[in-house]
């Protein structure tokens, strides 16, 4: 099976995406000296590992945890599972959330997005973030994973604004998955720290050391991550020529179009062999809504196949 997928500060644990990981590794050591926490069926690092840190600082604090999807799954399992008070609010488009807040989204509560979003690749703006932190209070958690391959980020406002905790991985940009390493940026890690909220399993010391490598040898990146943002912004002006198809402005390593036919169009690829992920099999994905498909940004020879049969398809 084909698959355009591409190489996708250190933290006590901290990978999200909308479908299963496929680069899942095994769990690192335990640190010494450290009893397992009693709720040990938990993930032991990635982006996963900080995202539950985070659910069990909520949990602590009796916060409701309003989660906008679709998006990964996790946020939404654990909260059942753990039994925390949990809202999820369907946003089709991010320059909706500005509207939502101001009618769904309730005070107080800690608020988990993805920027980039999976599955559709767009972002939330600095300057939309920042109006809705101005109308509501909470906490506000922007799940970065991908953003090695976006054109902006929220640093600046978790540099600015206590209220706002990044998480991000070296999962995708980086495409070491396997070590299940990622970070926490926001003065809100201190309250996970002070009052013992971790995973079981920490990140192992060579996890650490290659992690800590990749970050100093990161420009040997910057031309991977570049050229994928040249053949995104080609694939989308492409596929953007073809009548029928809603090409979603994506800033991630994928593209997302939606299509009355998602069907046979994520089957017609998958005869050729290109893997694609269908928006209706996703968790959360409202019904109501146009299915469609997410499609890893390609080479140019595969981009070609794709424009083909989706041209065929969709005459």
């Amino acid at each position: 099976m084909r698959t355009a997928d591409r190489p996708g500060i250190l933290q006590r644990p901290a990978d999200a995406c909308a479908s299963p990981d496929p680069g899942r590794g095994p769990r690192s050591s335990r640190r010494p000296g450290r009893a397992a926490h009693r709720d040990a069926r938990e993930p032991g690092g990635g982006a996963s590992g900080a995202l539950v840190s985070l659910l069990r600082l909520a949990r602590l604090r009796h916060q409701l945890i309003c989660n906008i999807v679709p998006t990964y799954y996790l946020v939404g399992a654990y909260c059942d599972a753990a039994q925390i008070p949990y809202l999820s609010v369907p946003l089709r488009a991010p320059a909706d959330l500005l509207q939502i807040a101001a009618t769904q989204l309730p005070s107080g509560a800690m608020f988990f997005l993805t920027s980039p979003r999976n599955p559709f690749g767009d972002v939330f703006s600095v300057s939309l973030l920042r109006q809705v932190a101005k109308r509501i209070k909470g906490t506000f958690v922007v799940d970065e994973t991908f953003v090695d391959f976006a054109d902006s980020s929220a640093l600046e406002l978790a540099l600015e604004d206590h209220r706002f905790v990044l998480v991000r991985s070296f999962s995708k940009g980086f495409g070491l998955a396997d070590l299940r390493v990622g970070y926490i940026i926001s003065p809100a890690l201190a309250d996970v720290v002070r009052d013992g909220i971790e995973l079981p399993s920490s990140v192992g010391a060579f996890a650490q050391l290659t992690a800590a490598i990749a970050i100093r040898e990161r420009r040997l990146l910057d031309e991977c991550w570049s050229s994928i943002r040249t053949l995104r912004s080609r694939f989308i002006d492409r596929l953007s020529g073809i009548a029928g198809l809603e090409v979603w402005p994506s800033q991630a390593n994928f593209v997302c179009v939606s299509h009355p036919s998602a069907f046979a169009v994520a089957y017609n690829l998958s005869q050729a062999g290109i893997q694609v992920q269908r928006l209706r099999l996703l968790p959360g994905f409202p019904p109501s809504w146009d299915d469609g498909i997410r499609i890893a940004v390609p080479d140019e020879p595969i981009q070609d196949e794709i424009l083909a049969r989706l041209q065929r398809i969709c005459r």
